[in-house]
């Protein structure tokens, strides 16, 4: 099995389709309409994926804030953003919190798994 996947999408078509390609890719894949939930799994339960994809506009936060959030307890997983307008703002924006990676939307599941290998692979190299 490839490694686990946090995917949070708030779109729920989207966040189903996605989730059940990233399953047949092979991957864990726990998948939330929210930052929130995603982050009660991290904070309360515990549960430290390989990797997090988040969209960028979500209800209450976006998944900025929640990579912010991550580096401010100091989780370091890579993080990829996914966004139906990619603008300066939110290419800094990835930047400063150090996202592995971003993609625009529409993006198809071979985009989404190389994204995720890449950011993985790069990962495991900065901690080796």
């Amino acid at each position: 099995m490839k490694q686990h996947v946090f995917f949070i999408e708030d779109e729920t078509e989207l966040l189903s389709a996605y989730t059940e390609l990233l399953l047949s890719e092979g991957y864990k894949v726990d998948s939330f309409s929210s930052g929130a939930e995603a982050l009660k799994a991290i904070d309360q339960k515990g549960i430290i994926p390989d990797v997090l994809v988040s969209d960028y506009h979500l209800h209450k936060m976006t998944g900025i804030d929640i990579f912010k959030h991550l580096k401010n307890k100091n989780i370091q997983i890579p993080m990829i953003l996914i966004s139906g307008f990619v603008d300066t703002f939110i290419v800094t924006q990835c930047e400063i919190v150090g996202a592995s990676g971003l993609i625009e939307k529409p993006y198809d599941i071979q985009t989404l798994v190389e994204t995720i290998d890449r950011a993985i692979e790069k990962n495991k190299i900065l901690i080796a």
